[in-house]
């Protein structure tokens, strides 16, 4: 068998950060294999007959094997190769590997105060504690470097381990959020959309971009801004304001020319529709910033 675990204290400084690392480790264990022991911290220690009960979230993922996951809400669950599993903090739980199976688990504790609000973006319930996310290369890549940076516990390494931790979580959403469209070609079909509505040399109508990804407008319209959260015209309108704001900045250019350019049909309209977004005229937003500049010069 082969382990590694690792437990961390926290400065008020690490606490203070919004979410910090407590532990972290991996076990690889054959089917012949006994079990662990005695080698963690008792508060951490895990049977299958007691269970146990942890003050922190913790994500287990598991690379290799198979076994059971149980805890008071969501009962006893089946887990295979390609499972993560976000235990939630003072729940009971338990989990084994199968008999005669391998196991092949790296585990990250984490909490503070900006944990819950991340959670709660996660359709991850301790009802419905796992998720299979297979064999994922960026999820494998987060865990080795959280074991990397745990090691030598060098000066900020909380605040980067943090920033795995927060990625892991991340790369959990994304996998959920796949998971809810069917067709394999949405991603590639949303981000042909994303391309059309920003292309500054010929600037299409929502219908028109519909129509070159062969699709109903509405249908169009429903699958962007349930994919993106925005509908194409904000997304199209956004990447507009943008693209001026850099004009304004950056250029001689009139608050004419870079309306046209910006795909703006009339002044009026972009002079609106940028105070809308940004809280200032076009002019306003350009004097401010070379007056700004001007201070640092």
């Amino acid at each position: 068998m082969s382990t590694q675990s690792f437990y961390f204290a926290l400065s008020q400084f690490d606490k203070n950060w919004g979410i910090h690392t407590l532990d972290c480790g991996t076990v690889h264990r054959k089917p012949d294999d006994q079990p662990e022991g005695d080698s963690h911290p008792k508060s951490y220690r895990l049977t299958w007959e007691q269970g146990r009960i942890l003050e922190e979230y913790q994500l287990i993922y598991l690379l290799d094997g198979s076994g059971w996951f149980e805890s008071q809400p969501s009962g006893l669950i089946p887990i295979a190769a390609g499972s993560i599993i976000l235990v939630f903090p003072d729940l009971w739980h338990r989990y084994k590997p199968a008999s005669g199976s391998s196991w092949h688990t790296f585990w990250v504790g984490f909490g503070g105060p900006f944990t819950p609000r991340l959670i709660r973006n996660l359709d991850i319930t301790p009802a419905m504690p796992t998720r299979s996310i297979g064999s994922s290369e960026y999820v494998l890549s987060c865990f080795h470097e959280v074991l990397n940076v745990a090691r030598y516990e060098l000066t900020g390494y909380q605040q980067v381990m943090a920033g795995e931790v927060v990625k892991l979580l991340g790369l959990l959403h994304a996998a959920q959020r796949q998971a809810i469209f069917a067709n394999p070609d949405t991603d590639l079909v949303m981000q042909t959309a994303k391309s059309l509505l920003v292309q500054t040399q010929k600037f299409r109508t929502m219908e028109a971009v519909a129509d070159e990804l062969n699709l109903g407008y509405s249908k169009f319209r429903k699958l962007f801004k349930h994919y993106t959260g925005m509908s194409p015209g904000q997304f199209q309108l956004q990447h507009q304001i943008a693209q001026a704001t850099q004009l304004l900045r950056r250029s001689t250019l009139s608050v004419t020319n870079i309306a046209y350019q910006c795909g703006f049909d009339t002044l009026p309209y972009f002079t609106r529709m940028f105070k809308k977004k940004t809280g200032k005229t076009p002019s306003e937003y350009r004097k401010q910033f070379i007056a700004a500049r001007s201070t640092l010069e």
